[in-house]
């Protein structure tokens, strides 16, 4: 998800797999205070290797609702942590 392109460039071959799953009743949509702005909830899970990066992982969580979506993720590169990102779309 925020993985620098340059990573995916730096080799002819690589492979990569996504999960994410997503529900209106997890964490925040429990607390009454929140969850009157919090439609949905996403846990993300993505892997990418290539011959120049062995193995990097990022976990994510997301909230949503019709006008927004937000996000953040850590990534870890050989199992070390690498960075925190954080993404955020208004939706027109």
């Amino acid at each position: 998800m925020v993985l620098p392109y340059h990573y995916y460039h730096a080799s002819s071959k690589y492979a990569q797999a996504h999960l994410m799953y997503e529900t209106s009743n997890l964490i925040l949509t429990r607390i009454p205070q929140i969850s009157s702005g919090v439609v949905r909830e996403r846990l993300y899970l993505s892997q990418l290797y290539t011959p120049f990066v062995k193995s990097y992982t990022e976990c994510g969580y997301g909230i949503g609702n019709r006008f927004l979506n937000a996000a953040f993720f850590v990534g870890y590169r050989q199992f070390k942590f690498e960075n925190i990102t954080a993404k955020v779309a208004f939706i027109l």
